[in-house]
């Protein structure tokens, strides 16, 4: 695991983390949380390379049987996992995250693990680590209410929003609540 910074980083970075990133969201069908197009990533480099960085997870060789036998499926220099990162001031935001293949626990130790201890090294003191997933409250996030802006084309759509913005909000922040006190640690007084 290395994390670098998107001046540094090659442009088979850009490239490579489109591509898991579209990976990764086809897993979860059409509802999935598919924000960003392969145009964003590739053209994104020229205007923002210097608040983004990446958790990079890289194969180097392994054991089988006993003895060292190479990467089977990549060159050392191409990731077989990515987690883009924004960082600005004191604060690393969210990610987007994909890999080549699943392998236990990597998107765990790209997501979270690597830039958390990467953010403690640099005096980083937020890390945001993006929207979703109850499974983030075990590893000591707390859901937190969030901003959004959207525009529905379809008028039946806005119509059904429009009508009960109050109540997804209502119950978004139950849910909030709810999350929160599962979290395995107490928020100071």
């Amino acid at each position: 695991m290395r994390v670098l910074p998107g001046t540094e980083a090659p442009e088979l970075y850009f490239a490579r983390m489109a591509e898991y990133y579209l990976h990764t969201n086809a897993q979860f069908g059409p509802y999935a949380a598919r924000f960003l197009s392969t145009k964003f990533f590739t053209e994104m480099p020229e205007r923002v390379r210097q608040w983004v960085w990446f958790a990079a997870a890289h194969e180097d060789s392994k054991v089988k049987n006993g003895e060292v036998a190479a990467p089977e499926l990549a060159p050392p220099e191409d990731p077989i996992a990515l987690s883009m990162l924004v960082v600005k001031n004191d604060r690393l935001i969210g990610r987007y995250w994909g890999a080549r293949r699943t392998i236990k626990d990597l998107h765990f130790n790209t997501c979270y693990y690597t830039p958390i201890e990467w953010a403690i090294e640099n005096g980083i003191t937020i890390f945001d680590p993006g929207m979703g997933s109850p499974h983030k409250l075990r590893r000591g996030f707390r859901a937190v209410p969030n901003w959004s802006l959207h525009y529905f084309f379809d008028p039946d759509m806005r119509w059904i929003l429009e009508t009960n913005m109050d109540r997804i909000n209502a119950y978004e922040e139950s849910y909030i609540q709810s999350l929160d006190e599962a979290v395995p640690y107490k928020k100071k007084a």
